[in-house]
């Protein structure tokens, strides 16, 4: 059994699959989090779950599977920010309070988060 308590970049191994790829960002007032800019939501309804293309700020795009209870709390909308906390929560932001609550992290030290992640 993995020693859930391992962590890479500061990220338990468990949660290391909800941030991969997505950018790190800085806060104002608690905890650092992962987050990607929702470009499309593709949702299923035979099930209610969803398929979120988040766009990266290189340009490129990554899709991240979400479950009928995620859209019915969080009712996420395009332009908005799907956002992973370092618990591995996951959560909804519109743009406009994401911008302003929110910084990247230096890309030295993102790209070494990444790099830490991919093994």
């Amino acid at each position: 059994m993995p020693d859930t308590h391992e962590t890479l970049g500061g990220v338990p191994r468990e949660e290391a699959d909800l941030i991969a790829g997505l950018p790190r960002y800085h806060p104002r007032y608690c905890t650092d989090v992962w987050a990607g800019k929702i470009a499309h939501i593709a949702v299923q309804l035979s099930n209610g779950a969803a398929v979120l293309r988040l766009e990266l700020p290189d340009g490129l795009f990554i899709h991240r599977g979400v479950p009928r209870d995620y859209m019915q709390t969080h009712h996420p909308e395009v332009g908005g920010f799907y956002v992973v906390h370092l618990s591995g929560h996951e959560s909804y932001l519109p743009a406009t309070v994401f911008a302003a609550d929110w910084r990247a992290a230096d890309a030295d030290e993102a790209a070494s988060i990444e790099k830490e992640l991919a093994g």
